[in-house]
């Protein structure tokens, strides 16, 4: 297939060189894909207060943000640039550690603040999972939705904070609405 592109674009240029059509190439291949950017974001390293950080060794960096009932600093912000206007979904890397250690409350660049459910499970372990926002139900029960939004070109704040102490976030990763995410255990 390539090899015809090439002869298309040699026959309509005259002396279309090997070198000039692979830059073209890389050129249309890179705008492309230049969207696809995959942002992945430590808790330890966003704006969080120390005392917020716990040592876990299966976590990503070695680290996972909790908070417990005595915490100071309640949330952790995360700051992050997106490189192109569109639709991203928000993901994260966290567990509950039981059913009323497993939930936050996220905001979006001082939008509405939602409720995030954490999965769980009973041998506790780390779950990369879409962040979901609670979704009322006519019968009074809810069920969670994918987050996602439409932002902007540039800079963006994400904020997670404490809803029941216990629940455990290790990472952020933003990334386009379209992209296929596997959930999965760490």
């Amino acid at each position: 297939m390539l090899k015809s592109i090439y002869t298309i674009l040699q026959g309509l240029s005259g002396g279309f060189t090997m070198t000039k059509w692979m830059s073209m190439l890389m050129i249309l291949l890179g705008a492309q894909f230049a969207f696809a950017e995959v942002i992945e974001l430590e808790a330890e390293d966003a704006k969080v207060d120390a005392a917020n950080i716990l040592e876990v060794k299966e976590a990503s960096g070695g680290k996972v943000v909790a908070f417990d009932k005595k915490t100071k600093q309640s949330s952790v912000e995360f700051t992050f640039k997106v490189p192109a206007d569109g639709e991203y979904q928000f993901w994260a890397v966290g567990r509950g550690m039981s059913g009323r250690e497993d939930s936050f409350y996220t905001q979006l660049d001082k939008e509405k603040r939602e409720t995030w459910d954490v999965k769980w499970n009973t041998s506790q372990d780390l779950i990369k999972q879409p962040v979901r926002y609670r979704v009322s139900k006519d019968d009074g029960k809810y069920f969670g939705k994918a987050y996602t939004a439409k932002l902007t070109k540039g800079e963006h704040t994400f904020v997670v904070s404490r809803r029941e102490a216990g629940a455990q976030l290790d990472k952020l990763i933003i990334a386009p609405a379209d992209m296929k995410i596997k959930e999965d255990k760490k």
